[in-house]
């Protein structure tokens, strides 16, 4: 197995809270059984699990909107404080973020740089860049992040890591 391709940290990670009016996406349901929570509003009863850390623990999947982008990030434990993106080349923490919660009828797909299945599951609502959840192992984990398409984008200790191994959520073909 490649180890993901670590990035230069670029500054000290600093908490960003994000004002109510800079979120562009409402909670919303995706069709999937899934569905976007904004923490602010209220508990996440039924958050939707994207891997674990080498410990077991949970990492939830979550996303922030940063500079008018979406990014998907992931969620220490499913009642973590903190959706943490990683992306330009560090980690950071987010307060103010949407959890996503429900149960999907899918499954997790591997995929390559460039070649995303159709049909996989994009966290930006149809919103600017194509941004899709992805996972992938570290240090005997498995993080969530992100991916447009190319690598998957995951937070680890201050530090965005990059790898080209990874899996995407895609949803289960319906019967016809």
């Amino acid at each position: 197995m490649r180890l993901p391709k670590r990035l230069p940290f670029a500054a000290a990670a600093l908490t960003v809270f994000a004002a109510a009016a800079a979120w562009a996406l409402p909670p919303l349901d995706t069709g999937l059984g899934l569905r976007w929570v904004d923490i602010t509003q209220e508990a996440v009863k039924d958050p939707f699990q994207v891997g674990r850390t080498k410990d077991g623990e949970g990492i939830y999947g979550c996303r922030i909107v940063h500079l008018r982008d979406v990014e998907a990030g992931k969620r220490i434990g499913p009642f973590g404080r903190y959706c943490y993106v990683g992306s330009g080349g560090m980690e950071r923490p987010y307060s103010a973020f949407q959890a996503l919660a429900g149960r999907f009828d899918g499954h997790w797909v591997a995929a390559t740089p460039g070649v995303i299945p159709e049909n996989a599951f994009r966290v930006d609502g149809g919103h600017g860049p194509v941004v899709y959840m992805c996972r992938g192992a570290y240090e005997g984990g498995v993080h969530g992040g992100m991916s447009r398409g190319q690598n998957c984008m995951i937070g680890w200790e201050g530090d965005e890591l990059q790898t080209d191994e990874f899996e995407v959520l895609v949803p289960r073909a319906k019967p016809r």
